[in-house]
């Protein structure tokens, strides 16, 4: 199976709209004459910020395949291997249990209705003759969604022929990913250092000055 991936749709116009206006923030700055070190600091600011909402509100994602679950935060990258997963859970937004602790999703906040109609066709896992589901679980919110991709996926690892017995294998290390695996993101704390590096060297220059 190709990787099935949940990105959060109103977040990233949001950061669409914001880089737009960073570009005409910019192009002002560099047409009003020549560039003079205020111009300069304010360029900087703008990237910064280009790269701040890159961080929080582009590139973070939820992406399933066979073997597991890699959940992609603002700083880190954590990827869950489905033998190790325990449980999915949406109360305040999309957070797996794995390896004895919580991993929460940055990429899908829970949705502010407390309560949802039951639509057997949108939620057939539902407990049978539940009327309501929370709003949290419920498709159409942002963990809802990123969680029936998540638990669609493990579920079909589950239903895999001997999944159970290499489940068993992989936990205990003799096999396979002993647990869950974190990683930095490293552009993004790249981008991040270099530009606030920029910002703080112009700001310290005019200060200087």
């Amino acid at each position: 199976m190709t990787s099935q991936v949940y990105r959060p749709g109103a977040v990233r116009v949001l950061a669409v709209a914001w880089w737009l206006l960073s570009a005409v923030l910019a192009g002002d700055l560099l047409l009003r004459g020549a560039p003079d070190l205020g111009s300069l600091v304010g360029l900087s600011v703008l990237l910064l910020g280009c790269a701040i909402v890159h961080a929080m509100f582009w590139q973070p994602e939820v992406r399933v395949d066979d073997d597991g679950v890699d959940l992609v935060n603002v700083l880190r990258r954590v990827r869950l291997p489905w033998p190790v997963v325990e449980d999915v859970d949406t109360r305040w937004a999309l957070s797996i249990g794995a390896g004895g602790r919580r991993w929460t999703s940055w990429a899908a906040p829970a949705s502010g209705r407390r309560v949802r109609p039951v639509s057997r066709r949108e939620t057939p896992w539902v407990e049978p003759g539940a009327t309501s589901i929370a709003g949290s679980r419920a498709p159409g919110s942002s963990a809802g969604e990123a969680a029936v991709l998540v638990g669609s996926g493990w579920q079909r690892w589950k239903d895999r022929p001997g999944a159970r017995d290499a489940g068993r294998a992989a936990v205990t290390g003799a096999t396979g990913p002993a647990g869950p695996v974190v990683s930095w993101n490293v552009p993004v704390v790249a981008a991040l250092g270099v530009t606030g590096a920029l910002v703080a060297a112009g700001a310290l220059a005019l200060a200087l000055l």
